[in-house]
């Protein structure tokens, strides 16, 4: 983790792989870590189902709240359905631009992409020496991904169309002023979302951390997402590999010797796979129970 710890450019660090192989644990734990080494840190959960609450037995909120026996860790338990309303087509904008909100709410979706957008556009705008996401499940995660480069293209389609041009003439009957026209405002929106995309794909701004367990599974969708993570042209450069089980811990369990057994022929494959180009942590198993046989 020394390329992470010493790095003192990267700003976010996403937490990413399938469902419970142990993200919330070991974003917490990298967090706690880099509390010793930065002067501020903030933990964000995007995941629905949040769980960081039961790793620090405190409740949080969509707030930053300070971690109890800590004074430089902040955590944020994020509700993409309620950012919408505080999303930045809101922000800054006169109040008859809220039409614009309520237009866009009647699309399916885009409640969670625009709070999406605005919760990345809150992170960049917040002093923290670096900011660790929590991430909800792959499928989830490479869907939130999706959401700058989608609302960009559809925003250039909805403008440059016929329907667009009706749509800009309609919606400009709602602007009592005339500062600005609405595609000005619809441009600034997109300015906006092509802000976030660059942090995004900024290499020294922003990595992906991939978590994964020695089996099929977790394997095999790690490698669909680093193939997804690559096409949208964001760094992802370390691997770690959760819930080992070593040779000296599997001989009384018999579920542990068959999980050890199977769990070698995936180390070599992610050995295989990623070892040249990728930093591979191994983090093993704690086991604490006895099964004799």
């Amino acid at each position: 983790m020394n390329d992470i710890i010493e790095n003192d450019t990267l700003k976010w660090l996403f937490i990413s792989g399938k469902g419970g192989v142990g993200k919330t644990t070991l974003s917490s734990s990298i967090a706690i870590e880099l509390t010793k080494h930065k002067k501020n840190v903030l933990l964000v959960s995007l995941d629905p189902a949040h769980s960081t609450s039961d790793f620090f037995q405190q409740t949080f909120s969509t707030d930053p709240i300070l971690v109890n026996g800590y004074n430089n860790l902040n955590f944020i338990e994020n509700n993409f359905k309620n950012n919408i309303n505080t999303s930045i087509l809101n922000q800054n904008y006169n109040n008859e631009l809220k039409h614009l909100t309520t237009l866009f709410e009647t699309i399916p979706g885009i409640d969670e992409a625009l709070g999406y957008i605005s919760l990345m556009k809150f992170a960049s705008n917040l002093d923290y020496s670096i900011i660790i996401f929590d991430t909800a499940p792959t499928g989830h995660t490479l869907k939130l991904l999706s959401y700058p480069s989608l609302l960009k293209e559809s925003y250039h389609k909805l403008i440059h169309s016929n329907i667009g041009i009706m749509f800009k003439h309609v919606l400009g009957k709602f602007i009592m002023n005339n500062d600005k026209s609405i595609e000005d405002k619809l441009c600034l929106f997109s300015d906006k979302v092509d802000d976030i995309n660059n942090k995004l794909t900024d290499t020294n701004y922003t990595q992906f951390v991939c978590v994964t367990l020695p089996e099929y599974l977790s394997v095999y969708e790690m490698e669909r997402f680093i193939q997804k993570v690559l096409y949208y042209n964001i760094d992802c450069k370390t691997i770690i590999v959760n819930k080992i089980i070593e040779e000296d811990n599997h001989d009384n369990c018999i579920y542990c010797s068959n999980q050890y057994i199977n769990q070698e022929k995936y180390l070599d494959v992610i050995d295989d796979l990623y070892s040249e180009d990728f930093n591979i942590i191994y983090i093993p198993r704690l086991i604490n129970v006895e099964i004799k046989n």
